[in-house]
């Protein structure tokens, strides 16, 4: 019975290796809640001195201050999460470093695919987990703490981040109608859109594979590859477009740009899931080696 269970995949044996993590990991995870806090609230503090600055320098109301303070802060919490995630991707098989922690993973009465699979679903809970909770963390401590910064007259600006982000009416009283005129076209591109999915899914798989392939040092070593390929893939595109008549050039590019990126992405998409094929038999080559 019991060989039968365990040549057929079970759900069960996945949420078991998440408790696992869960259970191994939590210091770990403590220390990455805290720093994620600690990058909040340093963007924060940064995005709210620029609000200042634009303040004393152009006399701004709180309503035209609050867009500045939002289109500081957003961007680059978005920059941070994506250099966490990618962190956490490439260092999901981290407890498998040594031969003596492959061989404790071995033994577990998981199949391979159960314990690949439990192990990024883990990482990525840990990720929604942290960056939640810290968000949630730092609006509350940046409330506490900026006034005695010297910024306690700006309650209006810096105020509870969280309602804003989750109230689409809200954002009506912060943006201006020039600006949501302004960015009304990029909303509706949605094939840049797809594009710029793409390029991350593609990314975040770069970065899984470099996870299985190296044991040490793997996202320096990842992202030095990726920065080889960048830089490759633009010197051949050079070179194949270099001597490329002009007219030629127009009808790809702008004649049939949505054709060209939507052929892009597949390419992303195809080579996305080819990256995490490799990077699953690289995970269980590395339990015998």
């Amino acid at each position: 019975m019991m060989k039968e269970n365990i040549n057929s995949f079970s759900f069960r044996r996945v949420g078991l290796l998440i408790k696992r993590d869960v259970g191994e990991n939590w210091k770990a995870s403590l220390h990455s809640l805290g720093l994620a806090v600690a990058g909040f609230l340093f963007l924060m503090y940064i995005s709210v001195v620029n609000s200042n600055t634009d303040l004393m320098l152009y006399d701004t109301g709180i309503r035209i201050l609050r867009f500045y303070y939002l289109e500081e802060l957003l961007p680059s919490c978005i920059s941070m999460l994506t250099f966490l995630a990618m962190i956490l991707t490439c260092n999901a098989m981290g407890h498998m470093t040594t031969k003596g922690e492959r061989t404790d993973f071995l033994i577990l009465p998981a199949r391979n695919i159960e314990k690949f699979i439990a192990r990024y679903l883990y990482v990525f809970l840990l990720f929604v987990a942290i960056v939640s909770v810290a968000f949630v963390v730092a609006d509350a401590l940046h409330l506490l703490l900026f006034p005695l910064l010297g910024y306690g007259e700006y309650r209006e600006v810096c105020d509870w981040l969280l309602p804003t982000l989750f109230d689409a009416g809200a954002w009506d009283s912060v943006f201006d109608a020039d600006v949501i005129d302004r960015f009304s076209g990029h909303e509706k591109d949605w094939v840049a859109i797809l594009f710029v999915c793409m390029m991350h899914v593609i990314a975040f798989s770069m970065f899984a594979l470099g996870g299985n392939y190296w044991r040490k040092h793997a996202f320096l070593k990842t992202v030095g590859v990726m920065m080889l390929l960048v830089v490759g893939g633009f010197w051949i595109a050079y070179l194949l477009l270099k001597d490329m008549p002009a007219s030629l050039h127009r009808e790809i590019f702008w004649v049939h740009y949505n054709s060209f990126i939507v052929c892009c992405s597949v390419l992303f998409g195809v080579l996305s899931v080819l990256c995490w094929y490799w990077a699953y038999r690289l995970f269980c080559r590395s339990q015998v080696v």
